[in-house]
């Protein structure tokens, strides 16, 4: 600049930059809206409505029911997908339409992508869904067990789980401590694989194995 040998940037290219700066924003902005908007492993719309959003311990979003299909399939694309353990039903609150905090209900989700989006968690094993500012506070408190705010059940810090995360590695580090303990996300004991011949006396061959799956998953949607 001046004698330096530099160059003043003129205002039309300062407001090509800032503009470009906007454009990644915005990018950005939409990829975290869409994990909101679409179910994780169908892209369908995710049904807030029907109050049957479940997700894994990496704080992704599903349609029960996409899940539930997945099961069934043997689909090995996401094969941390086992069994409904690996997932919690997630329970929201609503303010005019809106996802809001239970707690404090100025904090809201605005999927219109107007505003920034607020973190939000959830807690495992009860699946109440708090903003991720309330959850800090709570998880400060000298008192034990730590409660839900929502539903009083108690829970551990470790389980607090960010929704839509940008980075999952202590949750990957939380799942790998699970698994050591025998357990699985939603915190139930793991089952241990049964041998051929075992229990039934008839071998567990990969059709009986479907055939489960498709009766545990008639129950599920009857129940």
């Amino acid at each position: 600049m001046g004698n330096d040998g530099g160059s003043i940037p003129k205002r039309r290219e300062l407001l090509r930059i800032n503009e470009s700066e906007a454009q990644v924003n915005r990018s950005k902005l939409s990829v975290k809206l869409d994990s909101w908007y679409y179910c994780s492993i169908s892209e369908e719309p995710l049904r807030y409505s029907e109050g049957t959003i479940v997700s894994d311990y990496r704080g992704r979003l599903y349609n029960k029911e996409s899940v539930l299909k997945h099961l069934i399939s043997k689909n090995k694309d996401l094969p941390h997908l086992k069994s409904l353990k690996d997932l919690v039903e997630l329970r929201f609150c609503f303010k005019d339409g809106k996802i809001s905090c239970p707690i404090n209900k100025d904090i809201i989700l605005d999927l219109d992508g107007k505003n920034d989006i607020p973190a939000f968690v959830y807690l495992v094993p009860c699946g109440c869904v708090v903003s991720g500012k309330i959850a800090k506070e709570i998880t400060k408190l000298k008192s034990k067990p730590i409660l839900c705010p929502v539903c009083n059940q108690p829970f551990e810090h470790t389980n607090v789980i960010p929704i839509n995360p940008s980075n999952t590695t202590d949750l990957e580090s939380r799942m790998a401590r699970l698994r050591r303990e025998g357990l699985s996300h939603n915190l139930s004991r793991r089952h241990k694989k049964s041998r051929p011949h075992e229990g039934s006396g008839e071998p567990d061959t990969p059709k009986k194995r479907v055939m489960k799956a498709e009766k545990d998953a008639k129950l599920i949607c009857l129940s």
